[in-house]
């Protein structure tokens, strides 16, 4: 017997382009501009849907 289960969450999460500093490095140039994924603030927000398949371990059918 199986058992589906769907999910749909969000989930807040540090920015991997700026490393949480809500600036980069500009190109070829002194200084920093606002990172362009997270517009500064640092953190992302994720979305995250999909389902889950749970069955029996170790009955081979």
């Amino acid at each position: 017997m199986e058992k589906c289960r769907a999910f749909s969450y969000d989930k807040i999460e540090v920015c991997r382009n700026c490393n949480s500093e809500g600036r980069i490095p500009e190109d070829g140039r002194p200084g920093f501009k606002i990172c362009p994924i997270c517009c500064g603030s640092g953190l992302v927000k994720k979305h995250y849907e999909g389902t889950v398949t749970m069955e029996p371990y170790g009955r081979e059918e």
